[in-house]
């Protein structure tokens, strides 16, 4: 056997480069250490997303067909979801589930990318129309709809809003299915951009600025529409091929940890605290100086609870890690000093890790085993 130098204070890792094994290391630190509950309730919400979002769409569409208004509108004064903008959300929704059953039953993949290449379809046509001037005719192609309809330019037309954040869902959800790495990094982008686009409608009805949702002069996205948008495409970023920039929100780590207890509580507060806001000035509470430094003082008040029970959280896990690491080390320690043989293997026998008491009774270097599927005989082997 040939000698080699001593390699005793050598890391594994680079013992297995030496050895010429491969090393397979995940995506990222944040899918290392996901939290698997919150794993399992991400894709649970993923799949009931699609579901929801069907039966949302074939409710409008029964409220077209039997002219029900309440089905079409959430009030009496407010803009319809268009015939073509629900069965797109049907599309959508089938799109999006069979994309989760994808491999269980037969044919869902078929019904994912056709599905989802209909729901593009039909937000190009529309902006095309929108851009051209054109009428080709699919507006009115379900249900009739008057020309004397709330905020509608042209009858059973969605909004150019509408229809694209249809285009970059539909291209979203075939994006999704599709197996090759690259393709599936621009589903995030697609799916953020229909998510700010509807949470600005839905903050312009919740605020009651009209320009935040109308596009133009009769030519409004309805809040249910803006509202399944934003269930849909969060759907899409919860869905596990389309978790990869927020993953680390499913994280276990100091920064999911962070973003679960400050950064998610924050958006929803600020929110509601706007509306509060608006609400006690639209009553003469108070005027419009003393509502902003009211939101301004209670914002920095709720953010720094948030902040502050965040960095308790991070300290102590912080405090956790550096035990462990210490705890690790002295066990190394303990375990390259020991004058016994002590090695480890993986479960289809490649050797992790091997002692200097093992060097010195079997007689081989940690460089020359590590790494190496081999089987060996001593009950020193752990």
């Amino acid at each position: 056997m040939n000698r080699v130098p001593d390699f005793r204070e050598q890391r594994v890792e680079e013992a297995l480069r030496a050895s010429g094994a491969s090393l397979q290391r995940p995506e990222t630190a944040a899918t290392r250490r996901a939290d698997l509950r919150i794993v399992s309730m991400l894709d649970r919400l993923s799949r009931g997303a699609g579901i929801f979002a069907v039966t949302v769409g074939l409710l409008v569409l029964a409220g077209w067909a039997l002219d029900i208004a309440l089905l079409k509108s959430v009030g009496p004064d407010w803009v319809t979801m268009k015939a073509n903008t629900a069965l797109a959300f049907v599309l959508a929704g089938m799109a999006l589930w069979a994309l989760q059953a994808d491999g269980k039953l037969p044919g869902t993949r078929l019904l994912a990318g056709g599905s989802a290449a209909v729901v593009t379809a039909i937000g190009l046509l529309t902006l095309v129309q929108d851009l051209a001037g054109w009428d080709l005719g699919i507006d009115q192609l379900l249900f009739k709809e008057p020309a004397s309809s709330i905020e509608t330019g042209s009858p059973g037309r969605m909004a150019p809003t509408t229809a694209l954040n249809f285009l970059l869902l539909g291209g979203a959800l075939q994006l999704l299915g599709l197996s090759g790495r690259p393709w599936r990094r621009i589903v995030q982008p697609l799916a953020l951009a229909v998510l700010l686009v509807s949470v600005l409608t839905a903050l312009g009805y919740a605020y009651g600025v009209e320009s935040l949702y109308q596009i133009r002069p009769y030519a409004s996205m309805a809040i249910h529409t803006s509202v399944m948008f934003i269930v849909l495409s969060l759907a899409v970023l919860c869905a596990p091929a389309g978790r990869n920039w927020i993953s680390i929100i499913v994280s276990r780590g100091v920064g999911g940890v962070m973003l679960r207890g400050a950064w998610l509580p924050s958006v929803v507060f600020l929110i509601l605290l706007g509306s509060l806001r608006l609400l006690g000035e639209q009553f003469g509470f108070y005027q419009t100086e003393f509502g902003l430094a009211l939101m301004v003082l209670s914002a920095i008040l709720v953010l720094t609870v948030l902040l502050w029970r965040s960095a308790i959280l991070l300290d102590r896990a912080d405090a956790e890690r550096e035990y462990s690491a210490e705890a690790r080390a002295q066990l190394a320690a303990i375990v390259e000093t020991t004058g016994d043989a002590i090695v480890s293997r993986a479960p289809d026998g490649t050797m992790l890790s091997w002692n200097a008491g093992a060097e010195k009774i079997l007689g081989y270097y940690a460089v020359e085993m590590i790494g190496r599927s081999v089987s060996v005989q001593t009950g020193a082997c752990v």
